[in-house]
């Protein structure tokens, strides 16, 4: 997600991986001023239909001949700020009632968004409005006010009206000049609830991005807490940015476009006062190692974006030889157990990247199976769960950390299937923590631990 404020571009970015690949699209009649069907079904996480339907809710009852020709070209050529944006529809955005898109989106957006997934939705729109000092107090106060869980389409609605008024390239150097000299202002971390914590930043460094890297939570073991949150209509800072020394933990690959965020990392207040006093080796490799958890999560978050998840599944499990003869006296245990308890840190990119997996992919993953089973004699859901099984026992040493274990089953998945797509494989691994013996749940982790100190 683009952090750098809001615009058609970073509002987007927040629905297309969340959006049903078989969105159901009504059509508007104006002889009955209502939306009736049958409409048309696209693919909702394709960036040429996903913008079709956000600039339709803007254009659906305006006279066609004066409109251009919403197409791919037009569409990220817009985007890009190569072409204006059509004046037409710049005007319909400035002056459309905001109840003619909440309509739209009432049919054609919100219902293609799954139940599971729409608070996040919303939550992720609300801190892109609250990240963007160039609106004003004032107008991030307004919008705040206007989100309500019952009303999700006008709360989208509005906040698409104000992105693509946000994006008009007219306005776009005065809007630069004032991210500027707000950006100016907060080199200097500062926080309204704990300790506060100063360190001057250098001017390549994007506290916004810093921030979205890590999801806007402190993201050091056992804590979690928001880095930003809102209180009584007003948008509170609770974090402070670390400089991660060099000299002691290295330099970490940054998740960021911006390579002077390299070096920092942003957690909450308190513990940025306890690290940037740090000369503690131990705690810089720490912060290291967390930064590169998150670094990886973001990559691999971004990669889903182009693929088509059900095709490459199908397609990385029909070329696994389940080798039945050495699994036949393995049994694989198919239990459901949630994520939390399977997973230490609940605070951690590998828990956060394992529970996004499994909402967005846990039923999918588990037809294509279904499917393959009875379409190829060859491949055995018991078989490759025992395989996997089998290789989570070989990987899984006291040494290792849950994280290394799982990049390290990944791998493996990735080398027998000869994939050249790892992230397909860490969503496959994903669904076997939840449903099989990849990690013992955590409270036999104890009971095992309690065994061995005796």
């Amino acid at each position: 997600m683009s952090t750098k404020g809001l615009s058609m571009r970073s509002f987007g970015d927040v629905l297309k991986p969340r959006m049903r690949k078989d969105a159901k699209i009504k059509v508007y009649n104006d002889d009955e001023k209502s939306f009736i069907e049958p409409g048309r079904i696209v693919d909702g996480q394709h960036q040429e239909h996903l913008y079709t339907i956000l600039f339709e809710s803007l254009i659906y009852k305006l006279d066609e001949d004066k409109l251009p020709t919403i197409n791919k070209s037009w569409i990220s050529e817009t985007l890009g700020g190569k072409i204006p944006i059509n004046s037409e529809i710049l005007k319909a955005a400035q002056n459309t009632l905001v109840d003619d898109v909440s309509g739209y989106f009432a049919c054609n957006l919100v219902p293609n968004i799954p139940n599971d997934v729409i608070d996040v939705v919303v939550s992720m729109v609300e801190e892109l409005v609250a990240g963007d000092k160039s609106l004003g107090d004032k107008k991030i106060k307004s919008l705040k006010g206007k989100k309500t869980r019952n009303d999700t389409a006008r709360f989208l609605a509005e906040v698409w009206l104000l992105a693509v008024c946000q994006s008009n390239v007219y306005g776009k150097n005065q809007r630069e000049k004032n991210l500027k000299n707000i950006q100016n202002k907060n080199n200097t971390a500062s926080t309204e609830a704990g300790v506060a914590v100063n360190l001057k930043l250098p001017d390549n460094v994007d506290v916004n991005e810093l921030l979205a890297e890590v999801e806007y939570k402190c993201r050091v073991p056992e804590c979690g807490v928001k880095l930003r949150y809102f209180e009584a209509g007003q948008t509170h800072k609770n974090y402070g940015i670390i400089k991660i020394a060099q000299n002691k933990a290295g330099t970490p690959k940054s998740s960021s476009h911006n390579s002077g965020n390299s070096d920092y990392f942003a957690v909450c207040a308190k513990h940025a006062d306890s690290y940037n006093k740090s000369e503690a080796v131990d705690k810089h490799v720490e912060l290291c190692n967390i930064k590169k958890q998150w670094a990886l999560r973001r990559e691999v978050r971004n990669r889903l974006d182009k693929l088509d998840i059900d095709a490459e599944v199908r397609q990385l499990l029909s070329k696994f030889d389940t080798e039945r003869r050495k699994t036949k006296n393995k049994k694989p245990d198919f239990t459901l157990v949630k994520t939390e308890e399977k997973i230490k840190d609940t605070g951690s990119a590998l828990f956060e990247e394992i529970n996004n997996f499994v909402a967005l992919h846990f039923k999918l993953i588990g037809n294509v199976i279904k499917q393959l089973e009875r379409e190829n004699s060859s491949f055995s859901a018991n078989s490759f769960g025992a395989q996997i099984t089998i290789a989570f026992e070989s990987i899984n040493r006291a040494d290792y950390s849950q994280d290394e274990v799982f990049n390290k089953l990944a791998d493996w998945l990735k080398e027998k299937t000869e994939s050249t797509d790892t992230t397909i494989c860490r969503i496959v691994i994903a669904y076997y923590v939840r449903l099989c013996n990849v990690f013992k749940p955590l409270n036999e982790q104890m009971e095992v631990a309690d065994e061995s100190s005796e």
